[in-house]
């Protein structure tokens, strides 16, 4: 006699065999969909080719969808029971939506209301939000479903195992693979992230490993399913810190179905927008600058502040009251008076610049071509009396009739070049009006500044001669270019996800709210992980209160998914010493942290062993985690001499290549990896007493799925002391 739980795979299997089999019916169906709309459509007008286009693209998008799900159709199963229906309803929950018998949903896609009910509910009474209302009902049953290239492997009613066994076999993978089947393990947290109105602006503070990325980019993929009706795939933009994190993200678009998404850095939005021609000097140069004078500049920060922007607020209304502090003359007259020029100005300041005063000129132009004759009498009236009482063999004469001659033809082209001239600045480039910003500083600034002004000056000056900024640079001469002209190419954007928004100051986010005027905002971010100090923002409560009136929602993400509870409660360590978030790791063991003193050893050959190590336990992603570039190329050089191959990361790829990879700490940011050895954690590098440089080693800790080895030259940083064994740190008194 079968036991309950042999009874319940037995239905499990037959129901996969019975959604396999309608599968690969509505794969069948799509692909002759396919030929046949082209001969369908063959009598239609030669305008009409769109519909055509449109509708096989719709057929081969969800033969995509379809074709994908052959290997795991479903992960999930609810029964419910509504109120008033005296019938339970058995979903499968998977990627998509697959048809079976009478064209009854046989899978239904997880982004469907219903679907809420599994990621956010218990067993019992519960409702869910759907486009008619709130439905109430019974969850009678809430099952795991484990598939694997089509075959049932597992099946687990939530109620009868512990949450953190439910999420073990999503968890123990690699990590090309648990980023790509995360739909099946989102938590009820995230999914309130995920499903959040895209009318609201939300901040999410996630410790690493949190899931923050993959949180984000299914709440686009959420949002384009369940928005469809007002948005459109390609009006949701990420925003990432860097082209290689974009690359690193963007294979999962495609298995989200949200390919036509776009994918910019800051600073290519920036160079959009100035629309000149700029080098950006490296991101992490400060950085690098910072570990080798241990001199932080202020003036980086100072730039990224509010402060800044207050400054540059300033001399955009000095630099405009200059420009139109006296009147417009021709010859005698007055064509027009500053004071009309003023009132224009003030009675559109929430116009660009540029803009105010280019239709103003037109219509000047225009008045003054209307009515020539009155502006000329005007223009020449003491030429014309001077005239009066000369000779007429003067040869002044001669060159009054030319002076009066000039005018007329001035005044016949609506004293275009008159006109033009006097607005010369209102059309200036960014850069050159940044430079008279930068020039005259001094004016401008009110809060007392911690740094040398004249080699502030003299820095900027020079770098803006070479037409190369400093990152912190960009938003204020974003700023001025979106004060002096109109820019509306981001316009069609509604939803803005911004990952890794802890690298940017307050100054950056005016701007980017500034350029994205009709989108709403979901920023993702992580404190402990703030390793550009020097522009990054204090705290999410600033940034809530001084650039989105405290319209924000915000959220916590406290609990690590990636991580094994051995290196979380390692790395917690140091957001415990910073007064920082504390991750609540999940409950997947793994191996303990291996510490390696390194004393007169030879780290190459040290590493290499460790990687022979690591290929055994066939993990396919590794890193070897320096503080600085130098000492990553400098390892990736010697390991590739001795026949290892290692790819270098130096923060300028565009993609990431996967195996063993060798890079600093701060271009590791936002990617994980099966298995990391950090090399050279002691106190000299990862000093204890530097907030810098423990956000750096947490980083570095908090990249890996399984293994970390941490490799130390003498004296480990004392964050991490508490976790050598006994032994090893007798062996330490001893030396």
């Amino acid at each position: 006699m079968k036991t309950e739980r042999e009874k319940m795979i037995a239905e499990e299997k037959a129901y996969l065999e019975y959604v396999k089999y309608h599968l690969e019916n509505n794969i069948e169906y799509n692909l002759k969909e396919l030929k046949a709309i082209p001969k369908r459509h063959t009598n239609i007008l030669q305008g009409d080719t769109f519909l055509v286009e449109s509708l096989m693209s719709a057929v081969s998008t969800t033969l995509k969808r379809l074709e994908k799900a052959r290997n795991i159709p479903y992960f999930a199963r609810i029964d419910f029971l509504q109120d008033d229906n005296n019938k339970t309803v058995k979903l499968y929950i998977g990627k998509t939506s697959i048809y079976g018998d009478n064209q009854k949903l046989a899978t239904i896609d997880w982004r469907a209301p219903i679907c809420s009910l599994y990621y956010n509910s218990e067993l019992g009474n519960v409702s869910y939000e759907a486009p008619v209302g709130t439905i109430k009902g019974e969850l009678k049953l809430k099952r795991q479903i484990i598939i694997e290239k089509g075959q049932l492997l597992d099946a687990k009613d939530t109620s009868l195992v512990t949450h953190d066994e439910l999420l073990q076999s999503y968890l123990n993978v690699h990590a090309d693979n648990r980023m790509k089947n995360i739909i099946a393990s989102i938590q009820k947290e995230q999914h309130k992230i995920i499903s959040a109105p895209i009318k609201d602006n939300i901040i999410v503070q996630g410790i690493a490993g949190s899931g923050k990325t993959s949180v984000a980019l299914h709440r686009i993929a959420y949002l384009v399913y369940n928005e469809n009706k007002t948005i459109e795939a390609n009006q949701f933009l990420v925003i990432g810190p860097n082209k290689y994190f974009l690359d690193y993200i963007s294979n999962l678009l495609p298995d989200l179905e949200v390919e036509s998404v776009t994918q910019l850095t800051f600073f290519d939005i920036a160079e959009d927008v100035i629309g000149e021609e700029i080098k950006l000097i490296g991101m992490n140069d400060a950085l690098e600058s910072l570990f080798k004078t241990n001199k932080l500049d202020n003036s980086l920060s100072y730039k990224s502040s509010l402060n800044y922007k207050n400054a540059l607020d300033k001399f955009i209304l000095n630099y405009i009251y200059k420009m139109i502090n006296n009147d417009i003359t021709l010859g005698d007259a007055c064509i027009i008076s500053n004071e009309e020029i003023k009132k224009e100005y003030q009675s559109k300041i929430n116009t660009p610049i540029g803009i105010i005063f280019d239709n103003f000129q037109k219509r000047m132009i225009k008045k003054i071509k209307e009515n020539p004759q009155r502006y000329y009498d005007n223009a020449i009236y003491s030429l014309n009396e001077k005239a009066k009482i000369i000779d007429r063999n003067n040869p002044i004469l001669l060159e009054i009739y030319e002076q009066m001659e000039e005018i007329k033809k001035e005044i016949k082209t609506g004293c275009k070049k008159t006109i033009q001239k006097y607005f010369k600045k209102s059309k200036a480039k960014p850069l050159v009006i940044y430079k008279d910003f930068i020039n005259n500083i001094e004016e401008y600034i009110e809060s007392p500044i911690d740094f040398n002004i004249e080699e502030f000056k003299k820095r900027t000056l020079k770098n803006i001669f070479k037409k190369t900024l400093e990152y912190e640079d960009l938003a204020a001469v974003m700023y001025l270019k979106l004060n002096f002209y109109n820019y509306d190419y981001y316009d069609k954007y509604k939803q803005i996800v911004l990952d890794e928004a802890q690298d940017l100051g307050l100054f950056h986010f005016v701007v980017l709210k500034k350029i994205f005027n009709n989108g709403t905002f979901s920023i993702f971010g992580d404190l402990n992980q703030a390793i550009h100090s020097y522009r990054s923002i204090a705290n999410w409560n600033d940034l809530n209160a001084e650039v989105f009136d405290n319209t924000c929602k915000f959220t916590t993400l406290d609990k690590s998914y990636r991580t094994t509870s051995e290196i979380m409660d390692a790395a917690n360590n140091i957001p415990k010493k910073l007064g920082l978030h504390v991750s609540d790791a999940l409950i997947r063991h793994g191996k303990e942290v291996t510490y390696i003193d390194t004393t007169n050893t030879n780290i190459t050959q040290l590493i290499s062993e460790i990687l022979l190590k690591f290929k055994d336990e066939s993990y396919k992603s590794i890193a070897i985690i320096s503080k600085t570039d130098d000492e990553a190329l400098c390892i990736s050089r010697k390991l590739n001499k001795q026949g290892i191959p290692v790819n270098y990361i130096s923060g300028d790829e565009t993609k990431i290549i996967g195996g063993i990879s060798s890079l600093a700490s701060y271009n590791s940011k936002g990617l994980e990896f099966d298995a990391v050895i950090i090399n050279n954690a002691s106190e000299k590098v990862y000093s204890s007493s530097k907030k810098i440089d423990l956000q750096l080693l947490y980083v570095a800790m908090t990249r890996t799925l399984h293994e970390l080895n941490i490799l130390y030259d003498g004296e480990i940083t004392e964050v991490l002391l508490d976790f050598l064994s006994k032994d090893e740190i007798i062996k330490k008194q001893k030396k």
